[in-house]
């Protein structure tokens, strides 16, 4: 996780609890779907 300021490495007094998975299913058959039909659309990119 980075980017111009990494918040994980600054001192704000708490550390955030990153859980993985969590949507894990719906997330991916969303950006399948969008990708296919991309695709579809375009051409094969």
């Amino acid at each position: 996780c980075g980017s111009v300021l990494n918040l994980f490495m600054e001192r704000f007094g708490h550390s955030p609890q990153v859980v993985g998975g969590i949507l894990e299913e719906e997330c991916r058959s969303l950006m399948s779907e969008f990708f296919k039909k991309l695709r579809t659309s375009r051409g094969d990119l």
